[in-house]
């Protein structure tokens, strides 16, 4: 049985490619189980139409595992385990880090589990890897270092052991190189499957290419800032650039940098989170995308040309208006978040990248289409994820034994008082 876990509450690209793979499996009469946050976007979205394979179970309650008391915590293990019920061989897969923790603790309790893992972030090794101490020095400084040698070690260890079950999905090439060179985690090349996420649009409406409008689909959080201040300061070279922002967050730093470069507040326009139906109505009406990760397909779905932007996992502001370059001509399942480490063609001058537009808009457009339908496949791509999947050996107790990490008091007290 493959059971998907996801306690996100938000809308980000791994809640959305949750709820599609729960359709893709809907679609090939796959059973499974989905298992997501009360409340959240998933939840919302799988009880728009009954799932014709699957179970949605919606978990109540405080689900960051590591937090919890361990009373709280056998709780929840247990409520997850009843939900799941008796099965030959469980797959049970995570879009994220804080999820492992927790599917690692649950491996202790149920028997022939197998634990798949979707690496959409290429800090992942990194979780829980700042000390008090570091966050307190991030909080004066803006600069981020981590320094919890425990759970680093945790984390890159419990990834190892699930690459050597075979049941690592590495995303991206880029993040594959970095860990490899980090901390010696090889991902086969069989295993690095970019995101499932083309589907053909639909075509009733076409981009204006003389248009001179960019949007961001995107959420407005610490990492994607710098590449929207960066895309500010190119409009301030280019006035005939307008940008439309789709996405929630923080827009403190932004605001600065249209006083800092003198752009008029008037050629920026923030609208905040869209539902996905409505994002398509939006992306029509602009010349550019601009964007990383998931929605970077999204955007070449409309044959519009797609920026690439790029990551900055230090939060540090880019000295100069910089992107990752165009969509098409990029590592396999690049998304903008490890580029930053690169060298060479892959940084790129705004300004060099939209004279490249401007000089061949449709051929630039049509190129960002055929790679996003070439590499992104929903059909092939999600095929390739069930194979992983039921492929992944069960964890065995005594190939992995590392003690699991827990948050000591203080820890768990200014987590909780940040959450209210």
């Amino acid at each position: 049985m493959i059971v998907l876990y996801n306690a996100n509450s938000y809308l980000g690209g791994g809640e959305t490619l949750f709820v599609r793979f729960c359709d893709y499996l809907d679609s090939i009469n796959e059973p499974y189980i989905a298992i997501c946050a009360e409340g959240s976007f998933i939840q919302k979205k799988l009880s728009v139409s009954p799932k014709r394979c699957g179970t949605v179970i919606a978990l109540g309650g405080n689900l960051d595992y590591f937090y919890l008391q361990p009373d709280e915590q056998d709780n929840l293990l247990r409520r997850i385990a009843d939900g799941i019920g008796e099965h030959d061989k469980i797959n049970f897969v995570t879009f994220c880090m804080r999820d492992l923790h927790l599917a690692r603790a649950l491996s202790r309790k149920v028997s022939n589990i197998a634990l798949s893992h979707l690496i959409l972030h290429v800090q992942d090794d990194l979780y829980l890897g700042q000390t008090l101490f570091d966050k307190a020095v991030y909080a004066v400084t803006k600069k981020r270092v981590f320094r919890n040698k425990a759970l680093i070690g945790f984390n890159r260890a419990l990834l190892k052991q699930i690459n050597n079950n075979d049941g690592l999905i590495c995303m991206a090439q880029v993040i594959a190189d970095h860990w490899e060179r980090t901390f010696q985690l090889h991902v086969p090349r069989n295993r690095i499957v970019p995101l499932p996420s083309f589907s053909e649009a639909q075509r009733d409406k076409e981009a204006d290419p003389n248009a001179k409008s960019i949007i961001w689909i995107g959420r407005i959080v610490d990492f994607k800032i710098p590449a929207v201040c960066a895309m500010i300061e190119f409009l301030s070279k280019h006035p005939a650039y307008t940008l439309t922002i789709v996405g929630s967050g923080a827009t403190a730093q932004i605001d600065a940098a249209l006083r800092k470069f003198g752009v008029d507040a008037t050629r920026i326009r923030f609208i905040g989170e869209l539902p996905y139906d409505k994002i398509r109505d939006e992306i029509v009406k602009h010349s550019v995308g601009y964007a990383m990760g998931t929605s970077l397909v999204e955007l070449a779905r409309y044959r519009i040309p797609v920026v690439i932007a790029l990551a900055s996992y230090d939060h540090a502001l880019f000295d100069r208006p910089i992107c990752g370059g165009l969509f098409y001509d990029k590592p396999l399942g690049c998304d903008g978040s490890e580029l930053m480490n690169s060298s060479g063609p892959d940084i790129a001058d705004l300004s060099d990248v939209f004279r490249h537009i401007e000089s061949d808009y449709q051929t630039v457009a049509d190129k960002c289409y055929e790679y996003a339908k070439t590499n992104y496949s929903v059909t092939e791509n999600f095929s390739r994820y069930v194979e992983i999947i039921k492929g992944t050996k069960p964890m065995a107790g005594e190939a992995f034994s590392q003690r699991q990490p827990r948050a000591n008091a203080l820890r768990r007290i200014i987590f909780h008082a940040a959450k209210s």
